[in-house]
């Protein structure tokens, strides 16, 4: 959750505004016209009445598109939800184009609630930049394309390096010994417990976030928490042999008395707190976490304390979950809509070809969190690319804003070399919820039946994933 600036916003509209005109007219397609052979096409994103800024920010870009490309857009006021697309769809009320996690794509290619796009975006190039495993995402088992990745993160631990150092968790080299593994977490947070007035780790499970970090730690030990099934409908697994091992890890943490603060009312932002402040030396974080770690305007903990890295293994598997959103289409959508939508992309959005207007605005936004606001410039090194003009600026950028040494951020490099995993596909925050409130049942009785716990888990979740997908058992 980055955290921005009204300085901030402003510089990067300024400079994406300044995009040079280089595009020919858009052409008319057969429903895509708003009656004058103009190519018009809707996208979610409408700013609340009261966000007046945002608002004449919004009308200043059409007039600008219009003025470059010859077609128009509009944004409706459309938050996807799975329940209604198919109804939305029948009555052909779906925008041009629309923003969805990164959950939802294999959900709604296997419904068919999808525009296949592949001819399209392969005369762009940009699929071939794309990194591999989000490619995947956005495409069905025969390599047609559906989307268009926006963006990606990996969720991480955050790690305070005074705690380790003091705990004599330290290398022959002068390095920090990091946790690799949840018996190496276990094992460091006694010994840090021990040897320091902190905790070894810190955990919120006062929301849905509980159940989201506790799916890596799940996936590490080998579990699959949810299946889809070839009819579309899906199982779950919450109740497995592995997703019962990998919640003995929360158990003994919170027996052992290796734990501090709250986990019932803590959220990510507390923990970040217990740990910048030296009351635990660990917390779930994600790529996002440095700045919001650093900045003078929010926690302030000083860099030379913070290291970010890759969520540990289990003993069947090193993935580290991977989310972010993606851009859907409509299958209504014509492609001349598509089109216009790939200039606006080009235009005011992130493509794998970066404008001199937002390598400008990188700089600017690097330049603000590290000169004005103290923090650290590092998540956007985390991005969809893998290769291509953007993914070389970022880097550069990156690079010339540094005030932090990559030995303490082994997360970046363990992405490119470990396999990321997306998150469950069926009905995925409810799944979370009541792995958040399974998790809660074993810290208040870490010694009661863990079996039993995620065995009613699983009957929950199953019977809200048999109602939302109409299936019959």
């Amino acid at each position: 959750m980055k955290r921005f600036r009204k300085a901030r916003i402003l510089a990067v509209v300024l400079a994406l505004s300044m995009v040079v005109t280089m595009l020919g007219g858009c052409s008319s397609g057969k429903s895509d016209s708003s009656g004058d052979g103009t190519v018009s096409f809707t996208m979610d994103g409408l700013p609340s009445a009261e966000k007046t800024e945002e608002l004449a920010n919004y009308e200043a870009r059409q007039k600008d598109f219009k003025e470059k490309t010859g077609c128009e857009f509009e944004r409706v006021d459309f938050k996807y939800d799975y329940q209604t697309v198919s109804a939305m769809i029948e009555g052909g009320n779906l925008p041009t184009t629309f923003t969805v996690a990164n959950t939802e794509p294999q959900v709604l290619i296997s419904n068919g609630w999808c525009r296949d796009i592949t001819d399209l975006i392969k005369e762009t190039g940009w699929d071939k930049e794309w990194k591999d495993d989000l490619l995947d995402l956005v495409s069905d088992k025969d390599g047609h394309i559906y989307g268009i990745p926006n963006s990606t993160y990996a969720l991480s631990i955050v790690c305070n390096k005074k705690i380790f150092e003091e705990a004599g968790l330290v290398n022959d080299d002068g390095s920090i010994k990091y946790p690799t593994t949840w018996d190496e977490v276990i094992e460091d947070s006694r010994i840090i417990t021990e040897k320091t007035d902190a905790k070894g780790f810190s955990f919120t499970i006062c929301d849905n976030q509980g159940g989201w970090n506790f799916s890596n730690v799940a996936w590490n030990y080998g579990a699959d928490l949810c299946t889809m099934n070839d009819d579309g409908s899906f199982t779950a697994n919450l109740n497995s042999p592995e997703v019962v091992e990998a919640a003995k890890v929360y158990a003994t943490l919170q027996k052992e008395g290796l734990l501090y603060g709250d986990f019932s009312v803590d959220t990510r932002d507390a923990c970040y707190t217990n740990v910048a402040s030296g009351l635990a030396a660990m917390c779930f974080g994600a790529t996002d976490s440095p700045l919001a770690l650093t900045r003078d305007d929010g926690i302030d903990m000083p860099i030379e304390d913070l290291a970010l890295i890759p969520v540990p293994a289990g003993p069947e598997g090193d993935y580290w979950l991977m989310g972010g959103s993606c851009q859907w289409f409509s299958p209504d959508a014509t492609d001349d809509q598509i089109k216009a939508y790939l200039e606006y992309r080009k235009l005011y959005d992130s493509t794998p070809d970066i404008s001199d207007s937002q390598r400008d605005a990188l700089e600017e936004t690097a330049k603000l969190d590290t000169e004005d606001y103290g923090g650290v410039y590092v998540s956007a090194y985390m991005n969809i690319y893998k290769s291509g003009s953007y993914y070389d600026a970022v880097k550069e950028v990156v690079e010339k804003y540094r005030n932090f040494d990559w030995d303490d951020y082994p997360t970046f490099a363990y992405t490119e070399s470990h396999p990321g995993h997306a998150e469950e596909e069926g009905m995925c925050q409810q799944m979370y919820a009541f792995l958040t409130s399974a998790l809660q049942q074993v810290m208040v009785d870490p010694d009661g039946d863990i079996q039993a716990v995620f065995d009613k888990a699983q009957q929950d979740y199953q019977a809200v994933l048999d109602t939302a997908f109409d299936v019959q058992k």
